[in-house]
């Protein structure tokens, strides 16, 4: 398995434990904003960002947004609950 695809195991297993009942769609989404709050845990594993964000000297957020999906918006936030 390539790093791009192990890194968001984490965030296929979430969607499997949380959306098992959904339908394919709904799963799809719910990977795509875990996979975001997965990226952002990982971005608290640099010491530099775990300090800067300890410190207020930076805030994480992250964001999923639908291209061409017929909306015009954004998505709904992830949120880092470490932030």
């Amino acid at each position: 398995m390539c790093a791009q695809v192990r890194i968001a195991v984490p965030a296929r297993e979430r969607t499997m434990r949380y959306c098992e009942s959904k339908d394919e769609a709904e799963q799809c989404r719910f990977c795509e904003k875990e996979s975001v709050t997965v990226s952002m845990g990982n971005l608290l594993t640099f010491p530099f960002v775990s300090e800067a964000v300890d410190k207020g000297r930076v805030a994480l957020h992250g964001w999923c947004v639908r291209a061409g999906g017929g909306t015009g918006g954004a998505g709904a936030a992830a949120t880092c609950t470490s932030c």
